[in-house]
């Protein structure tokens, strides 16, 4: 009987391990990181053609970048922390 008892107790123990990895992967840990955001505009105005009335239509395009980036990898010069400084300055 003994023998038993230590299985079911083995049993109940691989099968709690089992549950907790499982609600592990569900929830997986958060990670705080830096997200560095490139945005650029374009414009291209309207050029009157004489051979058509109409012209040429203006157009604009807007065009937004990210890239994560590592701890280490964000080594700052000091143009950037000047930027950075200002627009923390002029940021109510």
């Amino acid at each position: 009987m003994d023998l038993l008892a230590f299985e079911r107790k083995l049993d109940q123990t691989i099968m709690r391990k089992r549950v907790d990895i499982q609600e592990a992967l569900k929830r997986p840990m958060k990670q705080k990181r830096k997200l560095r955001l490139y945005i650029s505009n374009t414009f291209n105005p309207a050029k009157p053609d004489s051979e058509d009335s109409d012209g040429s239509i203006a157009s604009w395009e807007l065009r937004v970048e990210g890239k994560l980036l590592d701890d280490v990898s964000f080594i700052m010069s000091p143009s950037t922390a000047r930027n950075i400084n200002f627009y923390e300055a002029i940021d109510p």
